[in-house]
């Protein structure tokens, strides 16, 4: 999964990013924070919606192989 390995990568760089510009600079800390906050909860959000949706490839795969397997099966004992 090399894209969500380069939007993981991109996240982790911007959180680095602003918590140096905050340490360097009289920004407005509360908005950024809670924009990092922000930020990080929807890349977790994405990450488990990934996850979900690598765990249902994984079932379906899984489902086909069988049904392959049974169907193969049946044709040899019924004919």
């Amino acid at each position: 999964m090399c894209i969500t390995q380069d939007i993981q990568d991109t996240v982790l760089q911007l959180v680095r990013n602003a918590d140096q510009l905050l340490r360097r600079t009289h920004l407005d800390a509360e908005g950024v924070r809670r924009r990092l906050q922000e930020v990080d909860t929807e890349c977790e959000n994405f990450m488990i919606k990934i996850d979900t949706r690598r765990k249902n490839i994984t079932m379906a795969v899984s489902f086909f192989d069988k049904a392959e397997t049974v169907g193969a099966v049946n044709s040899c004992l019924f004919y």
